[in-house]
């Protein structure tokens, strides 16, 4: 059967191309309501505003919270969030409280308000006498996303031109290029609580299929000009099986097999029908309007100086190729480019944090991305680097990780890329008993240690990495200096100051390090562009919830320049 499936998959690959590129887009008159609903939340609602409405008829709007006036108070970003939160509660009430009159109303209409009779308007050809218990039932709230669109789309202008060849070269319709507005508003750092991530919001399993690296090094979703190579195939397989856009567009968010079984529970049809009677388990919110939101995202984009004036879209990233031939650091690279590290990684932005640090370095033969025009110039460059900076093999580190209620070492290993005997290994274990709380040293793929982190030449017991009461720290083998003043929330220059350290190799196991007095267990962090919660969490080795705890947060709205407290250890 799995054969069948693949020969099904690369027979109408192969004969549906022409048919892609004339693609039809269908826009049945039932579902253009909903197509205006998105419209409206991609392009006239604020981020500020939120949208009450009918979870299973989007269009049926019950109220707009207005939170703009909040804003112009000038408090904080939490209370901020916290008033919002509250007024849409608020709001939600008197709608609630609204229905209920209506329910109790029955056919009666004296002594309704305006906004009753509005309500009432909205399901006037609805039979069902619990019509409106069933519509409170249903509220959701929607917060508008005019200004992330506005954003996006001037983004978009980085990589748009680009996309869209790809997508000619594998015979598919340009169109489907503005699936990112919805995923993810062209936002690399983008990362879902599932584990989807990148611009296409590839989940693992599927980034595997279609060719994208997830390793030590690299996370190819990341990588807007492969993952779009790999969303062109992914979208081609969904048309060759369904043979109709708006279900080959739904199958992106919903998978293929679960269109496929959508059309056969209602008896074949397309996405209009789908999305009026299909009532799948997992067929939620999202995947039901997923098309209509990408239809509204379109209209919107195509429309763009109706809703945000004049735009200026940034300039399309042009570049050429180059394959170093030995492990090179990532700032390296960047300066034989011609560009600081933060640049470099706007070409090069699959690489993962302890590339980019130089905790690890890049790998021979990996396609590096370079300004066009200065590929000559950096083959030059390289050319002439001594032993210092070209180098035989990898730096490996060690990742430090809390134990978690649940976890065992052989799914700490797993999540890692590693395996059980590594860490074990590392961490002198004899056994995998661990409790919770334990902080484990977890070697990545091939991990070991390596020249700037501490190590011993026996494996030293599993300890406890707890600071005395004397202010102390007895540095346990896998430790840096960053990675110490991390976990107590102090810095490298004053961990140095405080024990006269002059050179960070000659850290050792067993040296006892003063810890500066005044160290609170928080490390500061300057939220920049494109990052979020999820990913700042990520980097420090903490967790979203921590982070909330420690600024005071209830949700994960944080802005550019925002610092944030983050809980060390």
């Amino acid at each position: 059967m799995k054969r069948l499936f693949v020969f099904f998959i690369l027979f109408y690959s192969a004969t549906s191309a022409t048919k892609a590129q004339a693609a039809n887009f269908p826009r049945p008159a039932s579902l253009e309501p909903q197509i205006q609903f998105w419209a409206k939340i991609f392009g006239q609602y604020s981020e500020d505003q939120v949208v009450l409405h009918d979870a299973r008829y989007p269009y049926k709007i019950f109220m707009v919270v207005d939170a703009r006036p909040l804003k112009r108070q000038g408090m904080s970003d939490a209370q901020f969030y916290r008033e919002k939160r509250a007024l849409e509660n608020k709001g939600k009430a008197q709608v609630r409280v609204m229905l209920e009159k209506l329910h109790r109303a029955g056919g009666n209409t004296s002594g309704l308000s305006r906004d009753e009779l509005r309500l009432r308007g909205l399901y006037a050809n609805f039979r069902s006498p619990n019509k409106f218990r069933n519509a409170a039932s249903r509220m959701r709230g929607q917060g508008g996303l005019k200004e992330r669109m506005a954003k996006a789309i001037v983004i978009s202008g980085r990589y748009l031109p680009h996309m869209e060849e790809i997508f000619r070269q594998e015979g598919m319709p340009t169109q489907l290029t503005r699936l990112p507005f919805v995923e993810s508003s062209f936002n690399l750092e983008a990362y879902s609580k599932v584990a989807a991530a990148g611009i296409w919001q590839f989940m693992p399993s599927s980034a595997r299929i279609y060719g994208l690296r997830n390793n030590e090094i690299v996370d190819d979703r990341r990588d807007p000009w492969l993952a779009t190579r790999a969303a062109a195939r992914h979208l081609k397989d969904d048309y060759a099986m369904l043979q109709d856009w708006g279900l080959a567009v739904t199958a992106y968010n919903h998978g293929r097999n679960g269109m496929r079984r959508a059309v056969q529970s209602v008896g074949g049809g397309g996405i209009d029908k789908i999305v009026k009677r299909y009532n799948g388990k997992r067929f939620g919110f999202a995947s039901r309007n997923f098309y209509t939101s990408f239809m509204g995202a379109v209209d919107v984009e195509a429309n763009q100086r109706k809703y945000f004036g004049t735009l200026q879209r940034e300039a399309p990233l042009k570049f050429e190729i180059v394959r170093p031939r030995h492990y090179v650091a990532f700032s390296t690279l960047a300066r034989l480019s011609g560009l600081n590290t933060t640049q470099f990684a706007e070409l090069n932005p699959a690489f993962l944090t302890p590339v980019r640090e130089g905790k690890m370095r890049v790998p021979p033969q990996y396609a590096i991305r370079v300004p066009a025009g200065r590929k000559a110039y950096f083959e030059r460059k390289y050319a002439s680097l001594g032993s210092n900076d070209l180098h035989r093999s990898q730096r490996h580190y060690y990742i430090h990780h809390r134990v978690r209620r649940g976890e065992t070492v052989s799914t700490i290993a797993s999540r890692y890329g590693s395996s059980t005997s590594a860490v074990m290994s590392a961490n002198g274990l004899r056994n995998s008993r661990i409790r919770i709380g334990q902080v484990l040293k977890v070697p990545p793929k091939g991990g070991g240690s390596a020249s700037m982190v501490a190590t011993s030449s026996k494996s030293a017991p599993s300890q406890s990495r707890s600071t005395s009461s004397s202010g102390r720290y007895e540095v346990q083998r896998g430790d840096t200096l960053s990675s110490i003043a991390r976990r107590h929330g102090t810095s490298v220059t004053a961990l140095k100051q405080a024990n006269n350290i002059q050179n960070v190799r000659s850290l050792r196991v067993g040296q006892q390090l003063r810890i500066p007095s005044g160290s609170r267990g928080y490390v500061s962090h300057r939220v920049r562009s494109g990052q979020t919660l999820s990913s700042i969490a990520r980097s420090y080795g903490s967790s979203v919830s921590a982070i909330q705890a420690a600024n005071g947060l209830r949700g994960s709205n944080i802005r550019v320049g925002q610092v944030l407290k983050i809980p060390s250890g």
